[in-house]
């Protein structure tokens, strides 16, 4: 399958505006991601194909230019969730953080995460690894906890949540690498 990123970003956009921006009962009233319109309309948002490689690449060349680098790739030539989880582990002492949406996942949590529903453009069907400052990841889902968010959401998405934060906070308190030796 060849992926138009064109495409793919008019398809983004609609799951910002219909799906990602919309109040949901399964969130308890919030937005199923109340940051991402605000990111995406003032263009703080990356949109580039490619796999592992292209990740990595993304990952070296960081610069804060924008809040969320999203790496689309063909589903059925990669799944990234392993990848991702390892590579994870040599990159938060750089404050940076990748999660993964690889479609071939067991249901979503949210019931109404139908990209029929959302309005879909594309029968496409592909995989996404998101890359931002785990720091900033980390303060957007603490903003999220008082407000009920979370109420509805899996163990397993929680302890991910959960181990993500503690991810930042055992970084926080290792000491700075001596390299004057």
């Amino acid at each position: 399958m060849t992926l138009d990123l064109n495409t793919i970003k008019q398809d983004l956009q609609q799951w910002v505006v219909n799906y990602l921006d919309v109040p949901s009962e399964f969130y308890s009233g919030n937005k199923p991601c109340p940051f991402a319109l605000k990111s995406w309309t003032k263009s703080k948002v990356k949109v580039v194909l490619g796999e592992a490689a292209e990740v990595e690449r993304q990952v070296a060349a960081w610069d804060d230019s924008c809040e969320l680098l999203i790496v689309v790739y063909d589903h059925e030539a990669w799944s990234s969730n392993d990848w991702v989880r390892e590579k994870n582990t040599s990159i938060t002492g750089d404050d940076l953080y990748l999660m993964s949406f690889d479609p071939d996942d067991s249901d979503p949590d949210d019931p109404s995460l139908d990209p029929h529903e959302w309005g879909s453009i594309t029968e496409d069907v592909y995989g996404m690894v998101f890359l931002q400052r785990l720091s900033n990841l980390n303060a957007y889902s603490e903003k999220l906890r008082p407000t009920g968010y979370y109420e509805n959401v899996s163990r397993d998405f929680m302890e991910y949540v959960n181990e993500r934060k503690m991810t930042c906070v055992a970084e926080a308190k290792q000491p700075a690498n001596d390299q004057s030796l």
